[in-house]
């Protein structure tokens, strides 16, 4: 008996060890360059998310006014992460004040990027905990460890969790939904169905599309109490708890529905550049062979496939994995627009279904043959680390922070530069930047970054263009756009779609003719990651 309770504390040792070196390796690789690119803000959403939550603490009122994903869980997080940021530069004497503060994140906007990225790579760790907290419950430890790792090295999970965006934490709270779903499944209980209500309210106030993780509980509820009248009870307390987390979530957005509407209105857009989609199974095929490929590999892939089919067969996993995941999946694929970042819910549930394929099948092998199964399990492991590894060294030297160290090393002090993403390592070298905005035309960076011009305003006047570059500013407005350089990131984008793009391709055109190429800076693997950048030395036409 001694020896037996020796072995089962043994084993729950080894189990535990397990889960917290997933965790950490899933930590780690998380943090690996997750400064990149700081100062400067390459990506075209972060700087929205962050200078929301300043806005709104600006304002003194958490209302936000914005509500495009909606983004609001984000946004108050981002806003308590403000505050802590502010509250400890001021104790270590960083700063004194709103002013000294507004005046250091101006000069060095890390100095609350930074910290607001790591809030998302907390959250990419929950949601790993969480995946294997489900992996657990719908099937055996030895599948929530396979699940978590699978998800713990993902090579997309890991590029989103470094980047201040709502997906990870949309993903997040499903999770716990479904989670909380299995708990209804299997009690019934008013206080799961409440805890899963909130968690999916809180998912919608995330990011719209996540609204659909309420077919977990819902689902649950109808296995659990099956079609008879006491159906009815536990379904509108669902709705009253969701209902719940929409309002804790987003507190004035029942109230606010005008802007509202307007910002969901200008979210939706029918075609965006490098994103088109190709019709539902085009898009399909295209998030099969592209974002789910390179994040699972391609044995954890067949086993996603495969382990639809266990999953359908295992009571737990068909209530709250295969609903939540199905219709998301189907919502994704019916868009005009395809994004990597959209297959990220999916992540945590492709890893556990594919987890109980790949358990199963090992499971077998390792009765005769364990070294064919530990051969089984690089396999799966593999091919995913390496790309990760390779993507991490790529992720420390991207594209455009490579053309600003060039104009650095190259062109005078003082000379203005027409940039597309908000260079602040040029700001802080003594350049003067000129920055594209739909109808405004091209504007003084400086003065769009030290807040003396409204982002709301920028995002008004941008209206349904797809984007802010060069490319989509008022033909009319050229002549603000000219400058002594510049630093084109999304010209290789615009001539690829000329045919789709004649009067955006002709916009950067007229300035390549009176243009000299000095530079361009390609993504390689495992060496630079971005787009395809060029910096030209521009003439003024006369």
């Amino acid at each position: 008996m001694v020896k037996i309770a020796s072995r089962a504390g043994s084993g729950e040792r080894a189990h535990w060890l397990a889960i917290i070196a997933i965790l950490t390796a899933g930590l780690v690789w998380r943090l690996l360059h997750v400064n990149a690119g700081l100062p400067s803000l390459w990506d075209p959403d972060e700087p929205l998310f962050v200078v929301k939550s300043l806005e709104m603490l600006k304002n003194g009122s958490f209302r936000i006014g914005w509500y495009g994903h909606p983004g609001s869980t984000t946004i108050y997080v981002l806003a308590l992460t403000d505050i802590i940021v502010f509250v400890s530069g001021s104790a270590l004497g960083f700063w004194q004040g709103t002013a000294g503060f507004a005046a250091a994140i101006y000069a060095n906007p890390g100095l609350l990027m930074l910290p607001c990225r790591l809030v998302m790579v907390a959250t990419g760790i929950w949601c790993i905990w969480l995946t294997y907290l489900i992996g657990k419950r719908i099937g055996d430890r030895s599948t929530a460890l396979l699940a978590a790792l699978l998800l713990a090295i993902d090579p997309v999970h890991i590029q989103w969790s470094q980047v201040v965006r709502t997906d990870i934490q949309a993903s997040a709270f499903m999770l716990a939904a479904s989670l909380f779903a299995i708990d209804v499944l299997e009690s019934g209980r008013a206080r799961n169905i409440v805890l899963a209500g909130l968690m999916a309210g809180l998912a919608c106030v995330t990011k719209w599309p996540a609204a659909l993780s309420i077919a977990a509980p819902l689902v649950a509820i109808g296995m659990r109490f099956g079609p008879s009248p006491a159906v009815i009870r536990p379904i509108a307390i669902l709705g009253l708890a969701a209902l719940g987390g929409i309002f804790i979530g987003s507190p004035f957005l029942l109230f606010d529905l005008p802007a509202v509407f307007a910002s969901a209105v200008a979210e939706v857009q029918p075609r965006h550049l490098g994103a088109n989609g190709d019709g539902f199974f085009g898009n399909l095929s295209w998030y099969i062979t592209g974002p789910l490929l390179r994040g699972l590999g391609p044995v954890g892939l067949v086993g996603a496939m495969v382990g639809c089919a266990l999953a359908w067969r295992n009571r737990a996993a068909r209530a709250v994995v295969l609903p939540p995941a199905g219709l998301f999946l189907f919502a994704i694929c019916a868009q005009s627009l395809i994004w990597e970042r959209w297959v990220i819910p999916l992540l945590p549930f492709a890893s556990i279904v594919a987890a109980m394929a790949i358990r199963t099948q090992l499971a077998a092998i390792a009765r005769s043959r364990r070294w064919v199964a530990a051969a089984c399990i690089a396999l799966v492991i593999v091919p995913p680390s390496i790309t990760v590894a390779l993507e991490s060294s790529a992720r420390a030297h991207p594209t455009r922070t490579l053309a600003s160290q060039w104009v650095i090393a190259n062109v005078p002090r003082g000379k203005t530069v027409l940039v597309e993403s908000i260079a602040m390592d040029l700001v802080a070298a003594g350049y003067h930047l000129r920055y594209p905005v739909g109808r405004l035309g091209c504007v003084d960076a400086e003065q769009l970054l030290a807040g003396r011009v409204d982002f709301s305003a920028v995002s008004r006047v941008q209206g349904k263009r797809e984007k802010i570059a060069l490319g989509t500013i008022d033909p009319g407005k050229i002549e603000s756009c000219w400058a002594d350089y510049a630093i084109f990131n999304d010209y290789d984008r615009f001539a690829r779609e000329r045919v789709q793009y004649p009067v955006e391709f002709g916009i950067y055109q007229s300035f390549v003719r009176r243009g000299s190429l000095k530079a361009v800076f390609k993504p390689a693997p495992g060496k630079a990651e971005g787009p395809v950048v060029h910096v030209l030395r521009l003439t003024r036409p006369r």
